[in-house]
């Protein structure tokens, strides 16, 4: 349960940034931030997508026309920037955090 509403609560706030780029940006970065622990994949990026657009338009049946396209495109983006962090910046805070351990001893 507490998972599912962390998710909610995500997508609640992608939507909501989605109008001003400039804040979209910020928030996706900072949850990309968040998830360098986790490896995030391609594959992962879709699986999230489809069963997103999946349970939305099951639960929602008056859907309006474009919706699952317009969040289809919101999670890629999303799931992107979260790749394009954990690629370019991962490897680097593990050594960083592998030194200081190294200092701290």
């Amino acid at each position: 349960a507490v998972v599912s509403l962390r998710f909610f609560n995500c997508f609640r706030l992608l939507l909501e940034k989605a109008e001003d780029p400039d804040e979209l940006k910020i928030y996706v970065e900072t949850l990309a931030f968040k998830h360098l622990g986790v490896e995030i994949v391609e594959r992962r990026v879709d699986a999230v997508i489809s069963a997103f657009t999946e349970l939305l338009t099951q639960n929602v049946p008056q859907l309006p026309p474009g919706t699952s396209q317009a969040w289809h495109k919101l999670l890629g983006y999303a799931g992107s920037c979260y790749r394009f962090v954990g690629d370019t910046y991962g490897e680097r805070l593990q050594i960083i955090k592998e030194d200081w351990s190294v200092v701290q001893a």
